[in-house]
């Protein structure tokens, strides 16, 4: 009885203005459209430029690697890099790597073996022997390294102690054609910071598109709605009896329409109200 109750005391359900109605058909699709233009053109761009940037790095690793010999890079043991005892092998293959990180830019470059321990490492500051603790991040790429002998780049951005991401490229150093160790190259992704201000630009742009088609949309809602409430008006008069009042005419073609039907509907009413007002009388 009590749901009973609630449901007949909760009275009808007011429908949504005309104009309400013509602000949603026109936001709606507005907002779908720009979201999926959006979110699409931000996917799109990120992976064209990770991928790009995956490229260029993988292309330096292979560059750096094609400069190694392998059979070398397996003598480099842990201690060889202890000052003032370096060895004259660590330190021949640790300057080729500060020097190529130098002219690229790179962030870091560091030499490893199979077993993912350092043999040298440029940026880094590992010593030799120091697992690797960044390549845990990417085994799939590192697995087409070590087991394809192909170059590879890391799908994830990873952020630095700066705060800043970066990407990690690979490419295989081979002894006598068997990939003994590998060459990772870590650059910045700086256009990530340009790209999130862009989708920052671009969610602007659509909020202030959808502000405006809001504006055009309640601005055709109200000519739209405007003569709509003044032939109500008038219907409500008719149906009150006021045959007096005329329907106000209209520009619009099909609202004139119905304001000159409407008006013939009250005329018709008028005349027959006077003709049985004269057959009473």
């Amino acid at each position: 009885m009590a749901r009973g109750a609630s449901v007949l005391h909760s009275g009808p359900v007011r429908p949504r203005s005309l104009r309400h109605q013509l602000l949603l058909a026109f936001l709606i699709p507005a907002l779908a459209v720009f979201a999926l233009a959006g979110v699409a053109g931000y996917v799109i761009s990120r992976d064209l430029l990770e991928a790009e940037l995956g490229a260029s790095l993988s292309g330096v690793a292979a560059a750096v690697a094609s400069q190694l010999n392998g059979s070398v890079v397996l003598t480099i043991q842990p201690g060889d890099d202890r000052p003032p005892n370096a060895t004259r092998t660590w330190t021949k293959v640790a300057g080729e790597l500060e020097q190529a990180r130098a002219a690229t830019s790179a962030r870091r470059i560091v030499l490893f073996d199979r077993a993912g321990r350092v043999r040298a490492d440029a940026g880094g500051g590992l010593p030799v022997g120091a697992e690797v603790p960044e390549l845990a991040r990417d085994r799939l790429e590192l697995a087409r390294v070590f087991e394809r002998g192909e170059r590879a780049a890391s799908q994830i951005l990873f952020e630095g102690a700066d705060g800043q991401l970066y990407l990690s490229g690979y490419a295989p150093v081979r002894d006598r054609g068997e990939v003994v160790a590998a060459v990772a190259v870590e650059g910045s992704a700086s256009f990530w910071r340009p790209l999130r201000t862009l989708a920052w630009a671009y969610a602007l742009f659509a909020a202030m598109t959808l502000v405006v088609l809001s504006a055009v949309a309640l601005g055709m809602g109200s000519a739209i709605t405007r003569p709509l409430r003044r032939l109500m008006q008038a219907a409500l008069r008719i149906g009150r009896g006021d045959l007096q009042t005329p329907v106000p005419t209209e520009s619009s073609e099909e609202i004139g329409t119905l304001a000159r039907e409407l008006e013939q509907m009250r005329q018709a009413l008028e005349a027959r109200d006077r003709q049985l007002s004269l057959m009473l009388a």
